[in-house]
């Protein structure tokens, strides 16, 4: 199933692309350990005073560690982010705001 992904970085700097998302159980399952692997290797910290570690948070920290060069520069991760988040998240329009640090459906 074809999802919209919305990544913004603020000032006009915005990324939008359509990727196609299996819906099967698997996916999701398997679009979160891309996002817990993905926050590991790219050294992501917790983004909440607390601490604590959400899906949504592992999705915003990886956008902001990329940042909107090293998206741009690299369609690989920028694909991949993009359909692990909305497989994770099944949903058919994600925006994620790292200015404003949220993600919306």
């Amino acid at each position: 199933m074809r999802r919209d992904v919305s990544i913004n970085f603020g000032r006009g700097r915005t990324i939008e692309l359509q990727v196609q998302v299996d819906q099967s159980p698997q996916s999701a399952s398997r679009a979160r350990e891309w996002l817990d692997a993905t926050y590991e290797k790219m050294g992501c910290e917790p983004i909440r005073p607390s601490g604590k570690v959400l899906l949504i948070d592992k999705i915003l920290a990886i956008a902001i560690a990329a940042g909107y060069e090293g998206l741009n520069s690299n369609r690989n991760l920028l694909e991949s982010l993009a359909s692990q988040s909305a497989a994770a998240l099944d949903r058919s329009r994600i925006a994620i705001d790292t200015d404003s640090l949220t993600v919306g459906f």
